[in-house]
């Protein structure tokens, strides 16, 4: 009794008053047809997500990770079938653009490049496989890093602790490191061109620091780096400088990094 279901300015009804006739007139089994489609359109998209769940290596909301799937083996029809399959395990849904253009990408791409995604997506090549995510979190510019309570920094959380004596018992870790309390301490994203002090007078190129811990490149956009008095003593989660474990008797303060989520 919807007076709108007689609005032909409605693709809905257009199709219920126009096509449908039309194509009954030219066709009296397409009902038939169609359903036997859709029919055989499920079992397709069932028979997809099996094949789907082999090639998943991680996933969760709005995110999954795949391998076998960069490669020349599976043709155009059949990869966009796949994505669509996989998409649908991170609870991700691909218009066909989307879909198509993650298709070519996930054939053609090369490692460590991306794309945008329509609904706050991208895609990651990365060496044998794709990972479909969220578009990162832009981080501000540089903030202050509290040494009372929290500080956010993107999907980068830094907590001040208290440890029982001035002697890291984990050295080795690079998501902790001591720095001066009494310094003027910012985190902001790294820049190229950013160089940080290993050991010694010795700079070395921040970008280095994190290829050598294989950071992909399409990851280390908005990567964190600490500065303690404008000089870079830490990139979290990669390698602390040289100035973050000098013991010179200045007040210090033990900083832990944890990343929120990717």
């Amino acid at each position: 009794d919807d007076p709108t279901n007689r609005d032909r300015r409605f693709l809905r009804n257009r199709v219920r008053h126009d096509l449908l006739p039309a194509l009954r007139r030219a066709s009296p089994t397409i009902d038939v047809e169609l359903l036997a489609l859709a029919r055989r359109s499920a079992e397709l998209r069932r028979a997809c997500a099996v094949v789907a769940r082999e090639l998943v290596v991680a996933s969760g909301e709005g995110r999954v990770v795949a391998r076998g799937v960069t490669g020349g083996d599976w043709p155009p029809e059949a990869r966009a079938l796949l994505w669509q399959s996989l998409a649908e395990v991170a609870g991700v849904a691909l218009d066909w653009r989307g879909t198509e253009r993650l298709a070519r990408f996930s054939s053609e791409g090369r490692p460590g490049t991306r794309i945008p995604l329509s609904g706050g997506f991208e895609a990651v090549h990365r060496h044998g496989t794709i990972e479909l995510r969220r578009r990162r979190v832009v981080a501000p510019m540089s903030i202050r890093l509290r040494v009372t309570g929290a500080t956010t920094f993107g999907v980068w959380r830094f907590h001040p602790v208290t440890e029982t004596n001035l002697q890291d018992s984990r050295p080795a870790d690079p998501h902790r490191a001591w720095l001066p309390a009494d310094a003027v301490l910012e985190v902001r994203p790294w820049r190229d061109g950013d160089r940080m002090r290993a050991s010694g007078d010795r700079l070395r190129r921040v970008k280095r620091f994190l290829a050598d811990e294989r950071v992909a490149a399409a990851d280390r956009e908005g990567w964190p780096v600490v500065v303690a008095d404008g000089e870079i003593v830490w990139i979290p989660g990669v390698r602390r400088g040289s100035a973050a474990t000098v013991r010179s008797g200045r007040p210090l303060v033990c900083f832990v990094c944890e990343r929120l989520h990717d």
